[in-house]
């Protein structure tokens, strides 16, 4: 084990959470993946047992002491073992050099949790095609409920407002285009999906259209919620440049 796993261990062995049956360290990223036996999970800490807020709890601390970001993936007998490893060798065959992270966890019986992260290299429609994969992987395995989260490297999640000011730049503009934007600004977005989610919120508030081509732009409220800026990064000032790019005034 690398010194974080094992300081980590030793952490565990300390508080007795011999529940935890393997600890595995992602240097890259700075987490720390705890598998956990699903069948050691109850309503209430026992002994022998753990809970849910025992584990949020325990993760909580390793954060705080050791400086690691957890995830727990709860792991239930052989089958799902190998169900696993045969998403994993899928996923290198597939789509070779587009996943650092890929924590397969499992709550219940037809209940699959994904949580992936992609390299730099890969694009928006890359990382959708990644979801496809792994969501068709697992409901070919009878999970009739997946959750997938797909992260991409180190950069900041952008804000609903970061969206907005993004949107006002490169409007009117479509999801791969807003994303590829947002990329370009030092933010990460995770597919197209959980952009469209967001536009949606803006959308109920009034802030963003969305027209029948499928492209986005603001309305008059939304530009109003957007701040404006003299200086000379301001959103206005990127608009009249992106514009002068694609030569359309």
């Amino acid at each position: 084990m690398s010194e974080s796993a094992e300081g980590i261990q030793a952490f565990l062995n300390a508080r007795k959470a011999d529940y935890v049956t393997a600890v595995r360290v992602v240097r890259e990223t700075n987490t720390a993946i705890l598998d956990v036996s699903r069948e050691k999970v109850g309503k209430t800490a026992s002994r022998g047992m753990t809970s849910k807020r025992q584990l949020a709890h325990l993760s909580s601390m390793i954060t705080k002491e050791l400086g690691l970001s957890v995830v727990i993936a709860l792991r239930s007998g052989r089958v799902l073992t190998d169900i696993e490893a045969g998403l994993r060798a899928t996923l290198e065959r597939r789509h070779p050099n587009e996943i650092s992270e890929l924590v397969v966890s499992f709550p219940t019986t037809d209940r699959a949790e994904v949580l992936l992260r992609t390299t730099e290299n890969v694009d928006v429609a890359r990382a959708s095609a990644v979801r496809t994969a792994v969501e068709e992987f697992l409901r070919d395995a009878n999970f009739s409920e997946v959750r997938i989260e797909v992260l991409e490297s180190d950069l900041p999640m952008p804000n609903l407002m970061v969206i907005l000011k993004t949107l006002k730049v490169c409007a009117p503009a479509n999801l791969d285009q807003l994303s590829l934007f947002l990329r370009k600004s030092g933010f990460q977005c995770p597919d197209v999906r959980w952009l469209s989610a967001k536009l949606d919120i803006a959308r109920k508030r009034d802030w963003v259209v969305r027209f029948s081509t499928g492209l986005y732009g603001l309305t008059t409220k939304g530009l109003t919620a957007v701040p404006v800026s003299r200086r000379r990064n301001s959103s206005d000032i990127d608009r009249i440049l992106a514009l002068g790019r694609r030569r359309t005034w």
